[in-house]
Parts: C-alpha cells; sequence; structure tokens
C-alpha cells in the first residue's frame, strides 16, 4: 500500500515561530537520516492527522514530496499536545533502499474463534504480544504480520518461534531467549458445592452493628456496674476532699475518653480592642507619672530618650546618671 504525503520546506525555526505555524494549521517537522543533513519541514495538520489514524501510516514506506525533491521516509515519531487534538512536532527518516531499518510491527490474530482452546474447551485467548520489532530491507518491510492461532491448545502459549514470519523480515529479540505471543487460558467457574459454601460463610459472618466495639459495654456489665456502685453508695464517706476527687477519677471510665475540649476561635476585632485598648491605658500611666516625677525616670540600666535629659528637671538627670553609672560599673566586675 503506497501512501504519499506533502510537506514544505521550513525556513523559520524556534518556539516562537513554531507556535505560529500551529495556529496556520501547520505541523512543524524534521526529516533526516540517509546521510544527507536533516531539513526542517511543515505539514498540513488535517492531512497528518488523519493519516495518523491509519495504521499502516505507523509502519510502512511513505513517500514524501518536499518541494520538487521526492524520497521514502518512514514515520519515526510525533508529539500530541495533552489534552487537545493537537499536533505538536512530526520526526521523518530518510531510507536508503540497500540498508536495513528497524520497525516495530503489529500483530494480527487470526482463526483465535476455531482454535481447540477456545471452541472445545471454552477458554480465552490473552494477546501478550501486540506489536514485534524486526528488521528488513525497506521492500521487504510488511505492513502487518497475521499469527495463526487455529492449533493452539488450552493452557497452551504461543511463542515467537512458533511463527512464520514473512521473507526477509527477521525479529529483533535478546539472543537466547523465544517470548510468549499468546495463550489460551480457562476461565474459573465455580461449582455448586463451592457457591454453598461461599453463600454459608458469608451468613457466618456478622454484621459491623453487632460487632461492639471497645467504648462500648453489654448490658449484663452496665447492670453489674450500678449494682456496684449502689452498695458502694451506703459506705462511710472519706473526709478528705483529694480523696474523694481520687475516687472520681477511678470511676471514670477511661474507655469513654475526654469530653471534647471547647474549641477557642481568634477574632481579630476582640485581638485589635484588647491591643488599643492596653496602648491607651499604659500611655496615660506614662503621662501621670512622668507629671508626678516632674519627669521622665528612667529604670535601672535603661537609656533614655533622645532629647528628654533637656526636657526633664534636675533631679531626673541626676537620678538617670546614677542609674547608668551604676549599670556600668556592675557589668565590669568580675564574675
Amino acid at each position: 500500500m503506497k501512501i504519499s504525503i506533502k510537506a514544505e520546506p521550513r525556513s523559520v525555526q524556534g518556539t516562537g515561530a513554531s507556535r505560529r505555524l500551529r495556529r496556520e494549521s501547520k505541523v512543524p517537522g524534521v526529516l533526516y537520516g540517509a546521510g544527507k543533513d536533516a531539513q526542517a519541514i511543515q505539514l498540513d495538520h488535517k492531512d497528518l492527522w488523519f493519516k495518523l489514524k491509519m495504521e499502516a501510516f505507523h509502519a510502512s514506506i511513505l513517500d514524501m514530496e518536499v518541494g520538487a525533491e521526492k524520497s521514502q521516509v518512514l514515520l519515526r515519531d510525533y508529539q500530541m499536545h495533552p489534552f487537545r487534538p493537537l499536533i505538536l512536532h512530526a520526526d521523518f527518516q530518510r531510507v536508503a533502499a540497500d540498508k536495513k531499518v528497524h520497525v516495530r510491527i503489529p500483530l494480527h490474530f487470526v482463526n483465535a474463534e476455531i482454535s481447540p482452546g477456545v471452541k472445545v474447551a471454552g477458554g480465552l485467548v490473552e494477546h501478550v504480544m501486540k506489536e514485534l520489532e524486526v528488521s528488513c530491507l525497506p521492500k521487504d518491510l510488511p505492513e502487518f504480520i497475521e499469527v495463526d492461532l487455529s492449533n493452539l491448545q488450552a493452557g497452551h502459549s504461543l511463542h515467537l518461534s512458533g511463527m512464520t514470519l514473512p521473507g526477509g523480515v527477521e525479529a529483533v529479540v535478546p539472543k537466547g531467549e523465544d517470548p510468549t505471543v499468546a495463550t489460551i487460558v480457562i476461565p474459573k467457574v465455580m461449582t455448586a458445592d463451592e457457591e454453598a459454601a461461599e453463600i454459608a460463610a458469608a451468613a457466618t459472618v456478622p454484621s459491623a452493628a453487632d460487632v461492639p466495639t471497645t467504648a462500648q459495654k453489654t448490658k449484663e456489665e452496665e447492670a453489674a456496674e450500678a449494682a456496684a456502685a449502689a452498695s458502694a453508695g451506703g459506705g462511710a464517706k472519706e473526709g478528705k476532699s483529694g480523696g474523694a476527687k481520687d475516687d472520681k477519677k477511678d470511676k471514670k471510665d477511661p474507655s469513654k475518653g475526654r469530653p471534647p475540649t471547647r474549641r477557642a476561635f481568634f477574632s481579630w476585632k476582640t485581638f485589635v480592642s484588647s491591643w488599643a485598648s492596653a496602648i491607651r491605658g499604659g500611655s496615660t500611666k506614662r503621662r501621670a507619672t512622668t507629671r508626678a516625677s516632674g519627669g521622665w525616670t528612667p529604670l535601672p540600666g535603661a537609656s533614655a530618650p533622645r532629647g528628654s535629659a533637656r526636657r526633664s528637671s534636675p533631679d531626673t538627670r541626676r537620678a538617670w546618671r546614677r542609674a547608668s553609672a551604676s549599670s556600668r560599673s556592675s557589668s565590669r566586675r568580675p564574675t
């Protein structure tokens, strides 16, 4: 099957140029291989979109026309948008007629319904491999490989060595390995005795409502505790309040847990109002102290604000000097 595709040379490159091409319904791409330099190309998005839906387009030699030049190419890779139906980029490789290529070929499974494992034993076919990597010349490249399952028995597997490959095609697998291609398994069917046993086991399992938790008690246990509490109530009471509190703590059931604590809700309005009232109260107190003493009275070791010594009285300045001298002398004493 011959598939042709047209492309145009692309002169602009880069992220911005590629975005502009995509807005114009073009797909940026690259063409390389066959000993020639890589060439930037652009393709029509609609044409490439529908061709990508063809299975043969991914594993066939394509006839690409770039301007006036024609060449045989293989689709090597393409990138799609994560969630939009948009092709972001496409890579094509030129092929030479005398050099082998490595391509993944899809597998088509046939005659599965007439195989003894399915028709007689009622088994199910499991496809372990869906494509196979092969090596061949471009002229021998098949579009797909048929896998015949007509002789496959139930419980058996078809390996790569049991397949018949087209002429000139070699499978590319690790040396010494014979991978499994397909197998037929028998689904498990429950007998009547097994179904009855399963139903009986499900009936004997108690429900979640019938299973008591650690915090629950039976009616007999609650009645016994009530009788014990009534008999203990007639005895002598301890005189000390501490002993009574200890008894109350001992009688508490630890399994019931503590009552839920009350959550404290933070309010910016309450915080701001309390903060403003505290500031107002502190400033009022400082003004009253200043008026009574005739000036600012520093604490021991404190430094006077700038300009306060000129506004304060002589007694206040002497008190501040004595406090500063005592703080310096105490800091120089050896410990």
